[in-house]
């Protein structure tokens, strides 16, 4: 093994952790069953604690005495006259890496590919991000990291500094809630033997202790408060009429419709060995007409929904051994204005949104990507959120299991759902009483426990059966039903219409985060909060930063490789 000295500084921390932990572990490992009281599987229970306060606002703590290893480091960066040291820099920055490696898992799981690219079981300093540089070079996530930390911290301090000029102080309720906090991580470290200054200085590094995160907690909540307030203020000062006025302006750009489309995609053909230009051209245009003869078949057979659905299904080119849907396929309910234009065009997007258009007018557009059939079923409005509550009854029992239900289990599913549902009618049929079903009955575990209540919902955020029951505009308060989606049958309950439109619930959150961000982009640009980077402070902080998080990746993954080989 190397000598210390032959040891860069951030190697030999890292080094000097992993035998600490080891040691902690192998101790521990004596007293639990299972190795339940392992200081890396602990750790994370501490971590999570941490997670809900850091990543909301950014927190850290700066104060001027310094004692221990803390004085010993150098500073990392400073805004003003706060200075943040390379240790304090170091567990930033390992939050800020916790922040984007849970992104990327949570992306992982909601589009089955890591789109961020950031692996946890390597670390970043060996990884490319998917950012670029001023110079148009790609930036390893080590350093891209360390930039957005930076930034994070910038502006805390800035926010922090803010607060404490407008005497915002912590509430009994919030000294309550951190000191909650601190006994639960001091509870923690206890399971492992240890106080809880040795606990964190044994997972992050000497001078992380209480004090540190009493001081943290405290600036986080200063923070959180004085931002709400902030913004709570700037969208009060967007009045209803001042909204209104605007979207007057604009009433196209704001509301919605609902049309059938018809849609043929013009084939790109290849020209074929010894085929000359021209002849290429020909069989280009022959196709061309060809499809477009569909389309116009389609807009010829119309004159409802039915016979829409007809023409769709008769003329829709479909690969061998698929199936085409026409009432799936056509239906676009809902949309703006701005989807009509990037899916067709701008002459598509005015034709939908033209005043005196009605119900059952259609309309045939070519473009550079094919054919377009639109049939108008619902004319503009401006649409609201809204409340709803349901119990969903699934196919499988097995919720995990996405593969297709067989018959035999969505009519077991369907009998269920009604058995519940008309259980439900013989009674009061009041929320109440429907709310009551739901904790026993229902497998979203998404809303059982708030009794099957969605809240705010809005145009195409639900899958589209559900989608269009909520969104009935003949809808009204205690409207009830079933809907069967690919997950099941939901029995339905309508709670409410939101009082206010989704436009203007946009237009005012846009607008004041607008003010927000100017107000934050002056406050940056402030004398008394200069930033200043220290760039062997920072590299120092960076470096420990990282030899954190490589520590965790090697204790994770020789505990994951012992649970496997026991």
């Amino acid at each position: 093994m190397a000598k210390k000295e032959n040891v860069n500084p951030a190697e030999q921390y890292r080094m000097e952790r992993k035998k600490r932990l080891a040691q902690a572990a192998k101790k521990n490992s004596k007293k639990s069953v299972g190795g339940s009281g392992k200081v890396g599987k602990v750790m994370q229970k501490v971590i999570s604690v941490v997670l809900v306060v850091a990543i909301v606002a950014g927190i850290g703590y700066f104060v001027a005495e310094r004692s221990g290893m803390l004085s010993k480091l150098s500073t990392a960066v400073s805004i003003g006259d706060t200075k943040l040291s390379s240790t304090e820099f170091a567990f930033m920055y390992y939050q800020k890496y916790r922040e984007f490696s849970n992104q990327a898992s949570q992306y992982e799981q909601y589009y089955g590919s890591n789109v961020l690219g950031l692996d946890s079981t390597k670390s970043p300093a060996e990884q490319d991000s998917p950012y670029k540089d001023d110079n148009n070079k790609t930036i390893k996530w080590d350093k891209y990291i360390e930039d957005q930390t930076v930034s994070w911290i910038n502006e805390f301090i800035v926010l922090y500094k803010e607060a404490l000029a407008n005497k915002y102080t912590l509430s009994k309720e919030d000294k309550d809630d951190i000191e909650s906090q601190i006994k639960e991580m001091r509870s923690t470290a206890a399971q492992n033997n240890l106080s809880l200054n040795a606990y964190l200085r044994l997972n992050y590094a000497s001078g992380i202790n209480e004090k540190f995160f009493n001081k943290y907690l405290t600036m986080e909540k200063i923070v959180a408060k004085y931002q709400e307030d902030k913004q709570k203020g700037f969208a009060d000062s967007h009045t209803d009429e001042a909204l209104n006025a605007e979207y007057n302006k604009d009433k196209d750009a704001y509301d919605v419709v609902s049309v059938r489309m018809f849609t043929i995609a013009k084939e790109e053909l290849e020209k074929k060995e010894g085929e000359t230009d021209e002849a290429l051209k020909a069989r280009q245009e022959k196709s061309n007409l060809e499809r477009k003869a569909k389309a116009q078949a389609v807009y010829d057979a119309t004159t409802n929904v039915e016979t829409f659905l007809a023409a769709a299904k008769a003329n829709a080119i479909v690969e061998q051994g698929a199936t085409y849907d026409a009432d799936e396929q056509t239906e676009r309910n809902r949309i703006s204005s701005d989807t009509i234009k990037s899916t067709i065009n701008e002459t598509a997007s005015k034709w939908a949104f033209a005043d005196g258009r009605k119900v059952g007018d259609k309309a045939m557009y070519e473009t550079d990507g094919g054919f377009f059939v639109l049939l108008m079923t619902e004319t503009q409005y401006p649409a609201q959120a809204v409340n709803v509550r349901h119990i969903l009854v699934s196919f499988k029992e097995d919720t995990s299991d996405t593969s297709d239900p067989t018959e035999e289990e969505k009519k077991a599913a369907k009998t269920k759902a009604d058995s519940i549902y008309n259980e439900w009618l013989k009674g009061e049929k009041t929320e109440e009483s429907f709310t009551a079903l739901v904790a026993d009955n229902s497998t979203d575990t998404g809303s059982k426990d708030n009794g099957g209540l969605y809240e705010n919902v809005t145009p195409g955020q639900m899958v589209r059966a559900f989608d269009n029951w909520c969104f009935d505009r003949s809808r009204k308060a205690g409207d009830n039903g079933i809907v069967e989606t690919n997950y099941g049958y939901h029995i339905m309950y309508f709670s409410s219409r939101s009082t206010d439109y989704i436009w203007r619930t946009n237009m005012r959150e846009t607008l004041s985060q607008d003010d927000y961000s100017s107000y934050l982009e002056e406050a940056l640009k402030k004398d008394s909060y200069k930033l200043v980077k220290n760039s062997k402070g920072l590299a120092k902080g960076t470096a420990l930063g990282i030899s954190i998080i490589e520590t965790y990746i090697e204790y994770n993954n020789s505990s994951n490789t012992n649970t496997i080989s026991a």
